[in-house]
């Protein structure tokens, strides 16, 4: 269980049909304005991610400041059920942002001006890409963050893609 979790004492948003166990109301009342859950298969992301939205509405947040990043559009569609299923109003979650990353990404680039973003079909051709996007964070943060370590050798770009393949 994460220990940097700072929570409120007690959830406002109580779910119909579960009982949340100690790790998900920690993490459903946990202060930060960013949450990142990360696990493996069926262990109920989806649920505490609903749990922690919930909480966020029930405490007072505009749906429409909320953004939920998923990775499919089917994704995106179970969680909006799930948040049903947990007892919020379907008018409610309609007016959530929730998108994939690629969704997302696409309209930030649009929302800059920039025109249609580019597509490339291969992972490769990405690399010159992500070598000025990580000597740019180098640059830009380096001095700010002095345990900031980019690297960009072989064995770190094959690691990027590699995490990129399983996303």
């Amino acid at each position: 269980m994460p220990s940097q979790l700072r929570s409120s004492p007690a959830p406002r948003f109580q779910p119909r049909g579960i009982v949340p166990t100690h790790e998900q109301q920690l993490i459903q009342c946990a202060r930060q304005r960013i949450s990142l859950i990360e696990a493996g298969a069926g262990t109920a992301k989806t649920t505490t991610l609903a749990l922690r939205v919930g909480e966020a509405l029930r405490r007072g947040l505009d749906p429409e400041q909320i953004l939920v990043l998923v990775f499919t559009p089917e994704a995106a569609e179970v969680f909006a059920q799930r948040l049903v299923f947990l007892g919020l109003a379907p008018r409610l979650v309609r007016r959530l942002s929730s998108q994939t990353i690629e969704q997302f990404a696409r309209a930030q680039w649009l929302r800059w001006g920039e025109g249609e973003p580019p597509y490339h079909e291969d992972l490769a051709a990405l690399r010159p890409f992500i070598l000025q996007a990580l000597e740019q964070c180098s640059e830009r943060y380096g001095a700010q963050y002095p345990y900031l370590e980019v690297r960009t050798h072989e064995a770190a770009m094959s690691q990027f893609y590699l995490t990129q393949l399983r996303l």
